[in-house]
């Protein structure tokens, strides 16, 4: 028998509704798939619009290059899924170290926190820092640094010195004003001092002897020289005008220039000091409300003048040391010497931090470096016995080592230049 009509009206039924169901079932799966891609991709556009980093400040001290970098944006990023690119090559990560507001074992980079990095590189040139969200920061590398030694002078013969002993004596002799070792600032790849000679001669010296004048007119003694670049400056050495008080700043070529109103004895440096983001300059002097001998600095709009009213030992010399950012929670804090030859740690706000209490630092001016080569930066200065000594994890266990040269001596120095 077959089938009736109304038989296969039946059978055709169920295979429309059949293949209705198959075709709904590969729509709706489709359609599930379409919305979450569509999902996920405004996510991702938002995370992206959520995201942005501020390349705050790059450094390069012969064989490592640093840099910070600031979360400016509203999304938290992973420091793992952060690529590092120098002159356009990809930086294995495992060849980097990093620490997010000084922790190093977080991945999570919150907004508002600061990456600070390193990376064993040969003259880098520039540097680009990529989000996992492909938001990117680039700057060039300006390979202008200070170098990481002392200088010093040693019966006036200007010297420089390595935290392993290695004493250069080659400079010549110079006056008691002088500032930290430089490379890459008049000539490639050579270390030149700063240092003040005859009356008010600001010049820089190499250890071939040679010298470059500068410009003239600094003070000469009593004080304290500094590098660096402030406010988009050329790399400079800042001195104190010894006519007006002024701090005021030169270049390489020689091109000088006023930068405010102050009433200084010396220059301690750059640093941003009272954590605002942006870079002061450090100077010790009058305050703006008369107090002699005491930490101050230039705000950042390169005229306002303000007083920590913390003061500084003078002897032959100035208490003075260079700003730095000794717990990397990105502050500096200015090194001084006290009027009890103690070597304490000044904040913007005048508190300070004692790192010795044994009264055997000479009050001079004193060298913020990292001599070591531990990413963190050291204290150097001279104690009252004529030796040059540096302050090792500073802040933490404050410990005290004499620099000795290459037959395991004490290195001697001037106890009114300093160290810087």
């Amino acid at each position: 028998m077959g089938f009736s009509v109304s038989g296969s009206y039946v059978i055709l039924g169920v295979a429309i509704l059949v293949s209705l169901g198959m075709a709904y079932g590969a729509v709706n799966g489709s359609l599930e798939r379409f919305s979450d891609a569509t999902a996920a991709d405004q996510s991702d556009a938002i995370d992206q619009y959520e995201t942005d980093i501020a390349l705050e400040s790059t450094s390069y001290n012969g064989t490592h290059l640093r840099f910070e970098v600031v979360n400016a944006g509203a999304t938290t990023l992973a420091v793992s899924k952060t690529d590092v690119l120098v002159d356009g090559r990809y930086v294995d990560r495992r060849s980097l170290s990093t620490t997010v507001d000084g922790d190093g074992d977080t991945d999570l980079w919150n907004p508002g926190q600061t990456l600070r990095g390193a990376v064993e590189t040969d003259a880098p040139r520039r540097l680009q820092i990529v989000t996992e969200h492909g938001v990117a920061s680039a700057t060039s590398v300006v390979l202008f640094r200070q170098a990481e030694q002392a200088a010093f002078t040693n019966s006036s013969d200007l010297r420089s010195a390595t935290v392993d002993g290695v004493v250069t004596d080659t400079y010549g002799a110079i006056g008691q004003s002088i500032g930290p070792a430089l490379v890459n600032f008049g000539e490639t790849g050579v270390a030149e001092l700063p240092a003040v000679e005859g009356d008010t001669d600001l010049i820089v010296a190499t250890a071939n002897g040679d010298r470059t004048a500068l410009t003239t007119g600094a003070k000469p003694d009593a004080s304290r020289l500094a590098a660096g670049r402030w406010l988009g400056s050329d790399p400079s050495v800042f001195y104190v005008n010894d006519t007006t008080g002024n701090v005021s700043r030169v270049t390489a070529d020689g091109t000088a220039a006023d930068i405010a109103g102050t009433d200084a004895d010396g220059v301690a440096g750059i640093g941003d000091i009272d954590a605002d983001g942006a870079d002061e300059l450090v100077y010790g002097g009058n305050s703006p409300d008369g107090n002699s001998d005491t930490v101050n600095y230039v705000d950042d709009d390169g005229s306002t003048l303000v007083g920590t009213g913390q003061g500084y030992g003078t002897s032959g010399g100035i208490g003075l040391g260079e700003p730095g950012d000794f717990d990397g929670d990105g502050q500096a804090r200015t090194p001084i010497v006290d009027g009890s030859n103690d070597v304490l740690l000044v904040a913007a706000d005048g508190t300070t931090t004692a790192l010795t209490s044994d009264g055997t630092a000479a009050k001079a001016p004193m060298a913020t470096r990292d001599v070591d080569g531990d990413f963190d930066p050291e204290i150097v200065f001279v104690g009252t016995d004529g030796t040059l000594q540096l302050i090792d994890d500073v802040g933490g266990e404050n410990a005290i080592t004499v620099v000795t040269d290459g037959n395991g001596d004490p290195v001697t120095a001037d106890t009114d230049a300093g160290a810087t």
